[in-house]
């Protein structure tokens, strides 16, 4: 039986998070591109905090400087900056940003918030789905399978791989081709296994032929 007179309780958020943001992408055009590459409009709780990342994004796409000015005349001519809370709560974002080396930290505590809520929206999604639903049941868990799926790739956005181990990775391989060693799995084909160095990693092999060959 639910409980009467339950407290709300709010979505997980942090505003903190999100300012600290929009704060270092004002005053460190490098973290710029690093929040972008983690970070939708949606992953704000706040409307305003969107909006405001909304024009910085279209900012840096258009290949103009993201600071006070450029966001708040961008904002003025969407006529959003009233919304948003006006020019002083745009030079307050810059003036109380955080370092911005750690942006990316911050970036990621909005990341998991967003995470967290879309969950409570799946789970609410699913929910409906299994009272409602007239289909098969094992139409249902597909359907909640699919739901989950979308959900984990989401949460995967985001994160650049440093290049060195990259790199390094690459030279080895090259370096093992050169003395002729299989760098992937042999196929007991010997001149295929000369010109791919064996099956790696995450490529997909298609072997076919002619009928009668």
């Amino acid at each position: 039986m639910a409980k009467k007179n339950q407290p709300l309780r709010l979505p997980p958020q942090s505003v903190e998070a999100e300012q600290a943001v929009l704060g270092c992408m004002l005053i460190d055009p490098e973290a710029v591109p690093k929040v972008l590459h983690m970070l939708t409009e949606k992953s704000f709780y706040k409307t305003a905090h969107s909006h405001i990342y909304s024009v910085m994004g279209t900012l840096f796409e258009k290949n103009k400087t993201v600071d006070n000015i450029t966001v708040t005349d961008e904002l003025k001519k969407s006529k959003r900056l009233d919304e948003v809370g006006g020019a002083y709560f745009i030079t307050g974002l810059s003036s109380d940003a955080p370092s911005a080396a750690n942006v990316e930290y911050y970036a990621k505590i909005v990341k998991e918030k967003e995470i967290l809520r879309s969950i409570i929206q799946s789970a609410v999604q699913m929910s409906t789905q299994a009272y409602d639903s007239t289909e098969d049941a094992t139409i249902v868990l597909d359907q909640a399978e699919q739901i989950l799926f979308n959900l984990s790739q989401d949460a995967e956005r985001g994160g650049f791989k440093p290049i060195e181990p990259v790199l390094h990775e690459v030279l080895d391989n090259w370096g093992s081709r050169k003395k002729g060693t299989l760098t992937g799995i042999p196929t007991g084909y010997y001149d295929l296994d000369d010109l791919l160095s064996g099956l790696q990693k995450s490529d997909l092999i298609i072997c076919a032929g002619r009928p009668s060959m």
